[in-house]
């Protein structure tokens, strides 16, 4: 862990901040840069000496919450290649493993979430890290959407998408439709400066399109057949996408293949660089194209404008506002234009309110259906040599087939066991913690 201390320290830590701005309800947007040239005592303390070394305190910016009620502060500007921290006020986990809700008018308590949660590592929908700047401008160049319709079938080959059974059509958001398991299709968007946004919409409906296909014959023509719940389904998606696509063993397996379709743009590109640039932690404003730390901080803007409509306190008009507010405050992004901020979903527009808290189940769900599959097979020698059989097989016993049999709990039993969504954060905590070599 990068702040492995700051239990012991963090009460110290607060107090010189309180100290240092004689208020106790903001400290927002303070690079710590600024903070220790403004305040140099801060930065010689024995508690501040002992979590930052000295190279960290340059590439750090902290987004600090709210310790009580009161007018927000302006944020400095944001130096994403210098990587900054955020914090999310409504959830997070403890270093201690307990979790607290932000939010409440109790001032202890928002004392409490500051002081323990302020210099902590990751969390799903609280917490997330951007360390130094990642090259990936390799994937930026021109690819031809032919070459990348190509990649696509290849792509649907290694997933073993039976393509009897399954179609792939373009469209501006991607989505998947199925008729029954044997006519499944699935939709991408090619963008030719940015070869990545396709080839994980592919393996991310492929992930949908899989589950279709995996239901039992039995159950077709029923009211029994489809996803168990759009948590469930949502798991089967991001497994493949971010826990087989995005991970080291997968990206290996497929470069050389990827080489062959784009040689000139990836001929002085490795693997290891690849899986690198594939997993960029990045604040932005495209929740399809969001990395895996803050993809839910863009499911919790959506949750939060949902509750707000729902309840009638806020009116349609007004949404393009509170979610460009929230973008700010939760990931330190300005959004330019309605096309890349509230219009760049299907799902309104098609009457799927409350689905987006599915994508953060979905992955917390998967993540624990690995550390079960690694119980039963060696899932990553299969992955490593392009194969997944395994995995593919492991899901359908276990999701699958039963289609809308089982209830949803019934199914994350069957394929999780007890769920605790502690085993998501610290698969973040891990993969993370390794990639950038925390």
């Amino acid at each position: 862990m990068l702040y492995k201390d700051v239990i012991a320290v963090d009460a110290e830590i607060d107090g010189l901040l309180q100290a240092a701005f004689g208020h106790d309800h903001v400290v927002e947007g303070m690079a710590l840069p600024v903070l220790f040239a403004q305040h140099p005592h801060i930065e010689q303390h024995p508690a501040v000496q002992q979590i930052f070394a000295p190279h960290q305190r340059r590439k750090l910016f902290l987004h600090f919450i709210h310790l009580a009620g009161g007018e927000e502060a302006a944020a400095s500007d944001v130096n994403a290649k210098n990587g900054f921290l955020i914090l999310q006020r409504k959830i997070c986990l403890m270093q201690d493993g307990t979790v607290a809700a932000d939010g409440q008018n109790d001032v202890g308590a928002r004392k409490a979430f500051f002081q323990r949660k302020v210099l902590h590592t990751f969390h799903v929908a609280g917490l997330s890290q951007v360390i130094p700047h990642q090259d990936d401008s390799f994937l930026h160049q021109e690819y031809p959407a032919a070459q990348q319709k190509a990649f696509a079938d290849y792509l649907m080959e290694v997933m073993e998408l039976d393509r009897g059974h399954c179609t792939i059509g373009e469209t501006e958001h991607p989505f998947t439709l199925e008729f029954n398991n044997k006519d499944v299709r699935i939709t991408t968007n090619y963008k030719e400066d940015n070869v990545v946004d396709s080839m994980y919409s592919v393996i991310h409906e492929g992930g949908h399109a899989k589950y279709e296909l995996g239901i039992r014959d039995d159950l077709q023509y029923t009211c029994l057949t489809g996803g168990g719940s759009m948590g469930v389904h949502e798991s089967q998606s991001r497994f493949y996408e971010n826990i087989i696509g995005r991970s080291l063993p997968f990206v290996k397996a497929i470069f050389p293949k990827m080489q062959e379709f784009f040689p000139e743009q990836l001929k002085h590109v490795t693997a290891e660089q690849m899986y690198r640039a594939v997993n960029k932690v990045q604040p932005s404003l495209i929740r399809t194209e969001a990395d895996e730390l803050t993809y839910s901080l863009h499911v919790m803007v959506r949750y939060e404008i949902e509750k707000q409509l729902i309840d009638g306190s806020l009116e349609v008009k007004d949404i393009p506002e509170v979610w460009n507010r929230l973008y700010k405050e939760y990931l330190g992004v300005d959004v330019p234009d309605d096309r890349r901020g509230c219009l760049q979903d299907s799902h309104w527009s098609g009457g799927s309110f409350g689905y987006f808290p599915s994508y953060a189940l979905g992955s917390a769900y998967g993540a624990q259906m690995l550390c079960n599959m690694e119980k039963d097979f060696p899932v990553w020698d299969e992955v490593r040599a392009g194969k997944l059989t395994g995995v593919s097989a492991w899901l359908k016993e276990k999701v699958h087939q039963y289609g809308s049999l089982l209830t949803p709990g019934e199914i994350v039993k069957n394929a999780c066991g007890d769920f605790d969504p502690t085993v998501y954060t610290d698969y973040l905590t891990e993969k993370y913690n390794k990639l950038y070599d925390l």
